[in-house]
């Protein structure tokens, strides 16, 4: 009886390590990031164009501009909020393109497909061929024969020669 009362007292009051800390995303963006934001509103071209310098290091900062590039009403404004969202989106696209290529190879045609969806209109064409790709390599192995290159224009959705 008396082990099983040292055990609770050892279970009970003695710290256990804590798990790492996870970051909470809320729609309200913590202080810092707040005046940044609030200085992409000045009316100084300079002090926009720092802030959108320093808000686009940070990936994290994405889903605070997104939600307030909603709330700006002038155009200066909303072209601050692109400049900064652009040199996020030019690292994910990236890091996206590279991670493409392997997923081609793994014919994941489930992300190929995000990837499309998501990425910019001059990247289209990139991700299409290996979309592409992707399914004449499915086809030459589901039905040997013909190179599917050469089949008539309309079998496969994609670029025709």
């Amino acid at each position: 009886m008396r082990a099983a009362r040292w055990l609770v007292a050892v279970v009970v009051f003695i710290p256990l390590p804590c798990a790492a800390a996870e970051e909470v995303v809320t729609l309200e963006a913590p202080r810092q990031l707040r005046a940044e934001i609030d200085r992409l509103r000045s009316a100084n071209v300079f002090v926009r164009a720092a802030a959108a310098a320093r808000l686009g290091k940070d990936d994290r900062n994405a889903p605070f501009l997104r939600f307030e590039r909603l709330a700006a009403v002038t155009d200066t404004h909303r072209s601050a909020f692109d400049a900064a969202l652009g040199m996020i989106q030019a690292r994910a696209w990236k890091r996206h393109a590279n991670r493409a290529k392997g997923w081609a190879m793994d014919r994941r045609l489930d992300l190929l497909c995000e990837v499309l969806v998501g990425c910019d209109t001059t990247e289209v064409r990139a991700v299409t061929d290996l979309v592409i790709a992707v399914q004449c390599d499915i086809y030459a192995e589901v039905w040997p024969g013909p190179d599917p290159s050469r089949l008539p224009p309309g079998f496969f959705l994609g670029r025709q020669s």
